[in-house]
Order: structure tokens, then C-alpha cells, then sequence
């Protein structure tokens, strides 16, 4: 019991690490709990944690009216996605047809390298596929 407690108490200090941010060689933005020659300490705001789930009653209460707009941006930004996913649907199969199309030599390193790429690009397309099938499943089409 008392290591438990002890434990407990430890807690906090043990995932409180600092978090670090710096560019790299790319100057891509790097976050981490690292510490490193040339990165800055980030100071974040305190984690708020509410351990209240909102009922109707609160809904009503508070006057809370933005949950129709919060859905209408949720079924705009599923709407835009599927419509990237398509377009990158059409895309990947037409890179299917034209690699499909490409001569290649006799030797088998030739034929292996083909089949992989068919295979990747294939990949790609039933994912594409799955990908808007869930997106319809979630805009309720």
C-alpha cells in the first residue's frame, strides 16, 4: 500500500518531462523531450483536464449553440477529404494502367521490380478505395 502511494506521488514528476523544440539540417520543425545543442525549451500551458462530460441539461444551461456548426464544418471537412480521395483514387489507377503499359526487360531483377511497383500502386488503390467507402459510411451516403 505504501509503495503505491509513493508511486502516486512520484507520478507527476516522472511524466512531467520538458519539451524541446528545433529546426533540423531540412529546417523541418522538430518537437520532442529531448534535449538537444540547439533547441529551445518550449513553456507549455497547464494540461486542464474536465471531468465532466456535458449533459442536455448543461447544453441548455450554458446556452451552448454552436454544436450545428461544430457538425456542418465536420461533414465540410469529411466532404473536401472525400474529394481529395477520389481525385488520388483516379490518379493512383491511371499510374496503374501506364506502369501496366511499360515495357520491361527479360532478365527476373526486370519482372521482380515491375511486379513491385504494380503491387505498391495496387496497394494504393484499395486504400484509396477504403478510404472512401469510410468517408461515406461517415458523411451518411
Amino acid at each position: 500500500m505504501k509503495k503505491t502511494i509513493i508511486l502516486l506521488l512520484l507520478a507527476p514528476i516522472v511524466y512531467s518531462d520538458d519539451v524541446y523544440q528545433y529546426k533540423d539540417t531540412n529546417g523541418n520543425l522538430v518537437i520532442t523531450n529531448k534535449s538537444t545543442p540547439n533547441a529551445e525549451k518550449m513553456v507549455l500551458p497547464p494540461l486542464k483536464i474536465d471531468d465532466k462530460a456535458m449533459n442536455q441539461r448543461d447544453i441548455t444551461k450554458n446556452k451552448v449553440t454552436n454544436l450545428g456548426t461544430n457538425e456542418a464544418n465536420r461533414k465540410k471537412v469529411l466532404q473536401e477529404e472525400l474529394t481529395h480521395e477520389k481525385l488520388a483514387l483516379t490518379d493512383t489507377q491511371k499510374l496503374v494502367q501506364e506502369n501496366k503499359d511499360v515495357k520491361i526487360g527479360s532478365d527476373s531483377r526486370s519482372q521482380q521490380a515491375y511486379q513491385e511497383r504494380i503491387k505498391i500502386l495496387n496497394d494504393a488503390v484499395i486504400e484509396h478505395q477504403k478510404n472512401i467507402e469510410i468517408l461515406n459510411k461517415q458523411l451518411g451516403n
